[in-house]
């Protein structure tokens, strides 16, 4: 057969394009739960029916993109620097492993090029990290819920081990267990992790950690990370910090329980513990010491933190410290810590500037009420004759208006612009009692970067959505009353009620800076939240009353 000159000319051609190795051009795959053809072709008009055979055909530089949908899988990522997105979000797209393994496998050398986007996590079952199961990589997770997954030893939701560094942010962890070992919600062994804008709620450890437990000196940064309502059988309801260092900015710990010690935050074996504009409030050592903190043979710097309302069976509701444990307090606030704030009895600590109940000697300290704006509903941002306010540290760093800083996690400035939230509207009856409210934890300063959206008295694992404009209203719509005059801006993806009536949204406000609907300082926002609620008086969803937000710097 003659080989005409054209196809001479385009073998050769090819062949050398192909012994040059030149990198293919990135493409996109198409993935449809509700595919009729299966597997398909993974194109736009035939996508794959499966999200693995998506993962096992891309290359490097690939995009995974999800319809929505529920996909029963357990998926490896097999080294592959690909991005898996569900551009529907997390509210619309799940992944469900059937109680059959791990969700979610990246365990072979993956580093940030990896990025994993928009999915709820869910059904997970494996001895160590149900949800996603991390070993030796850095991928980026982002946007994701990791919820009801159960190890049967430590990271029901997440488990990171062997130096991996990975950056997961604006992610929820709730409900997941770790039933006889540490880490409810994320696990940490011998790693580091930058963990941002990321929620932990209803998270429980059969020993430490219900929300986040680390050992084998791992060294995560948390920023903008919110607490609320996990749960240890050992130590640290919250947090629980085995060995190594972690750095809380920005985080609010709130309402978190341990059996034992550490009702938020247990501490041990020569752990480094490190909190700035962090607040830690009302949580509980059920059977043992250090409602708020327990540290062991351990070190913790504070800087602009508040410690109010936590409690413990024995001391220490604020903070106990034992064998030669050592804490360091400025610019700090603790009060109403059960008559105990503070007991080191065989350590050291060290305060300036800090505003404590019972009095501690220091340079620049007090002991003077703060005169928190609404202890009672979880509001401690200071009020405006509060002695904290300007009472900080004059050599350190100063308030945006020149000032001293204030004491505590949530200073109000003295500048023209103050940071303030209020209720406003009406709450409806639902079907579990009189009404869903709508509450702001942490500060409404776009610094500090640490407001949470928190809704209570909802019916529970129903989901609902945070959204917010600039007008006010009141209008029926479903059961209740929508607060908020159109146009509105949805916050995020749907965000899924927790087992106690509760659902809460970290801000970025990095995501919401610009634009029609954007969140500056001195801006003024109205927020609400709706929800599903099946067994609704009328209908089937519902909404809270709604909160009036005033931002500052």
């Amino acid at each position: 057969m003659k080989t005409s000159q054209f196809s001479r000319l385009t073998l050769s051609t090819l062949a050398a394009t192909l012994s040059l190795g030149l990198p293919a051009l990135a493409g996109t795959f198409h993935v449809d739960a509700a595919a009729t053809i299966c597997p398909g072709s993974g194109s736009a008009a035939e996508p794959f029916c499966e999200i693995q055979r998506a993962l096992d055909l891309a290359q490097n530089g690939d995009t995974i993109s999800v319809a929505p949908g529920t996909y029963y899988e357990r998926l490896v990522f097999r080294g592959k620097a690909v991005l898996l997105t569900a551009p529907g979000g997390a509210g619309n797209t799940t992944l469900d492993a059937s109680s059959l393994g791990t969700v979610i496998s990246i365990t072979n050398g993956e580093d940030s090029s990896t990025v994993l986007e928009g999915f709820t996590i869910t059904g997970g079952l494996a001895p160590y990290g149900a949800g996603i199961r991390l070993s030796g990589t850095s991928p980026e997770i982002r946007d994701c819920v990791l919820t009801d997954n159960v190890a049967s030893q430590k990271g029901g939701g997440i488990s990171m081990r062997n130096n991996s560094n990975p950056h997961i942010h604006d992610c929820q962890f709730t409900s997941n267990s770790a039933l006889t070992g540490d880490g409810g919600g994320l696990y940490l062994d011998g790693s580091a992790a930058s963990v941002e804008a990321c929620i932990f709620i209803g998270n429980q450890a059969g020993q430490l950690g219900g929300g986040i437990s680390m050992e084998n000196q791992s060294a995560p940064t948390l920023t903008g990370v919110f607490f609320h309502a996990n749960r240890s059988d050992g130590g640290g309801g919250g947090l629980a910090v085995n060995g190594g260092s972690a750095t809380l900015l920005t985080c609010v710990l709130l309402d978190n329980i341990s059996a034992l010690e550490g009702g938020a935050i247990f501490a041990q074996n020569n752990a480094q513990l490190a909190l700035d504009h962090t607040l830690v409030a009302a949580n509980d050592a059920e059977g043992g010491t250090g409602g708020g903190l327990f540290l062991n043979s351990s070190t913790a710097i504070l800087s602009q933190v508040t410690f109010a309302s936590n409690s413990s069976q024995v001391d220490g509701c604020g903070i106990f410290g034992a064998n030669s444990a050592q804490v360091s307090l400025s610019n700090c606030i603790f009060w109403g810590n059960g008559g105990s704030e503070l007991i080191v009895p065989f350590g050291a600590a060290a305060g300036t500037f800090t505003n404590i109940e019972g009095g501690l000697s220091g340079t620049g300290n007090m002991d003077l009420d703060p005169l928190f704006v609404d202890p009672a509903n979880r509001d401690y941002r200071l009020s405006a004759g509060s002695p904290c306010i300007d009472a900080g540290d004059p050599n350190g760093t100063l308030d945006p208006d020149g000032s001293a800083p204030d004491m505590g996690a949530f200073g109000l400035g003295t500048g023209s612009t103050d940071c303030s939230w209020t209720s406003y509207c009406e709450t409806s009856p639902n079907s579990v009692g009189a009404g869903g409210i709508l509450q702001v934890s942490g500060s409404v300063s776009i610094a500090a970067g640490t407001m949470t959206l928190i809704a209570t008295g909802v019916p529970a694992n129903n989901w609902g959505i945070f959204f917010y404009g600039a007008s006010q209203d009141m209008t029926t719509f479903g059961d209740g009353y929508r607060c908020v005059a159109f146009p509105v801006n949805r916050l995020g993806s749907a965000v899924n009620s927790e087992a106690a009536g509760t659902a809460s949204l970290p801000l970025n406000f990095g995501q919401y800076s610009s634009g029609p609907f954007g969140i500056t300082a001195g801006s003024t926002w109205n927020f609400q939240f709706w929800y599903r609620d099946p067994l609704g008086v009328l209908t089937s969803h519902n909404l809270s009353d709604a909160v009036s937000v005033t931002f500052c710097p």
